[in-house]
């Protein structure tokens, strides 16, 4: 936020509303996924208070739509509640709006947020996102809510609408010289490149959004974005490269004790075994096994931990790891990281020989990828299962066959040993100096 520019000057209207022009609400009725998300009292409220917001933010110097009337008979209803998360910004919402033509921008804005906030605590993403976008509307050259409207519908898989607005709040960011926006929307414009695929692009926005945080001495922004372009490079085939940035990536991660180094030693493990550094990466897989606690990320550990520990042919962590997954996996049918956990925990008892439970995963693996039509997911399904029929069990050679001294490796003693105060250890019978745990890439 250093450097922030000072001038009263208006925004350039071309460039920026005729480029990346706001995202008005279209045809359908503003607001009315909310009264089915919600399903009580509230969502009515909240839609008449939305409204208001839109026809303020719409006409700010003069909104005679709004019923003034009615909208402070709302407010006195929320605020005689007391101190609430909901009745609190919904009551002074109410009140800015019956006085529409004392209303502040920042004010408003800061309400709508709120309510935002609220809404994502209970689970209703379209109420969180409408009231997002309440917010970017109500104040339009503050580039931050228009990043946070971008954000809600990346998460929400609207990629093309998250663009438009990551786009719109890079300009905004641009000229009121607010670096760390600047920074965090080229970082997200290069991510939504990673998740349609162009990997090429993606580098190229992630690196512009490295080099504005090296700039501006952005420490946590610096790393985070050296963490996603590991991910991309190593997907664009420069290991190079790629161990580079996540190296430095993890320098910076030990240093600021961030929250993301588990993830960014997943995603290490997961770049390790595809180079079949199983014994590498079977201790790290271990003590990652507590790190996480969503459930998607958790099936991947234990996916990757069978699959190294059947190339190391260390049964004990197989079956631990084996067990666990399986536990796991009826509720993450359709979720995107679903058939490559079976692929993986086909691949560990391929190794161990045992083919009928990695014909069984592999199949059920290649059953999901081809409903999600997931073509590079359906070739490796595929190949290990024709390995299968011809009971062959390639990794488990390859890890015996590699001889380095896995506490040789200095990345993987540098995380171990942050990982140590960052994670609860869960001691493993089957823990010894052969073993190791591991992770898997986003």
């Amino acid at each position: 936020m250093s450097g922030r520019r000072h001038s009263p000057s208006e925004l350039p209207y071309a460039p920026l509303e005729l480029m990346h022009p706001l995202l008005l609400p279209g045809p359908d009725v503003p607001g009315a996924e909310m009264v089915g998300e919600l399903g009580d009292c509230n969502s009515a409220t909240l839609l008449e208070i939305l409204r208001a917001v839109l026809a303020w933010s719409a006409h700010p110097e003069h909104s005679p739509a709004l019923d003034r009337a009615a909208l402070e008979r709302t407010e006195y209803a929320l605020l005689l509640r007391g101190p609430d998360a909901f009745a609190s910004p919904a009551g002074l919402l109410a009140g800015y709006m019956a006085n529409p033509e004392t209303a502040c921008p920042r004010e408003v804005a800061w309400a709508c947020v709120c309510i935002s906030d609220w809404a994502s605590a209970r689970a209703a993403p379209a109420t969180s996102l409408q009231f997002a976008q309440a917010a970017a509307l109500a104040w339009p050259r503050h580039a931050r809510y228009a990043w946070l409207v971008a954000r809600l519908l990346r998460v929400q898989s609207r990629l093309h609408e998250a663009e438009a607005w990551f786009r719109r709040a890079h300009r905004v960011a641009i000229w009121t010289d607010d670096w760390e926006a600047q920074a965090s929307t080229l970082a997200g414009l290069g991510n939504l490149s990673y998740a349609s695929g162009n990997y090429a692009r993606a580098d190229v926005r992630l690196s512009r959004a490295l080099r504005v945080s090296r700039r501006y001495k952005l420490a946590g922004l610096e790393a985070e974005t050296l963490h996603d372009l590991f991910v991309v490079v190593l997907m664009r085939g420069d290991r190079t490269r790629a161990e580079k940035l996540g190296a430095e990536a993890l320098s910076h991660y030990v240093a600021l004790k961030h929250h993301r180094l588990p993830t960014l030693a997943f995603d290490f493990a997961a770049f390790w075994i595809t180079m079949g550094h199983f014994r590498r990466v079977l201790p790290l897989l271990n003590r990652l096994q507590g790190a996480f606690s969503e459930p998607r990320a958790k099936m991947q550990v234990f996916a990757a931990t069978a699959r190294a520990a059947g190339a190391c042919g260390n049964v004990s962590s197989f079956d631990a790891s084996w067990t666990s997954a399986w536990e796991l996996e009826g509720d993450l049918r359709g979720a995107t990281v679903y058939a490559p956990c079976m692929v993986d925990l086909g691949l560990g008892a391929a190794s161990l020989k045992r083919w009928d439970d990695a014909r069984n995963a592999l199949l059920t693996g290649l059953s999901v990828a081809k409903r999600r039509k997931e073509g590079d997911m359906i070739l490796r399904a595929e190949s290990a299962l024709d390995a299968v029929h011809r009971h062959e069990g390639a990794e488990i050679r390859n890890a015996r066959d590699t001889h380095e001294d896995d506490a040789s490796n200095p990345l993987v003693a540098t995380m171990l040993k942050a990982l140590h105060s960052l994670v609860p250890y869960k001691h493993n019978r089957s823990d010894d100096s052969t073993r190791t745990d591991g992770m898997q890439a986003p």
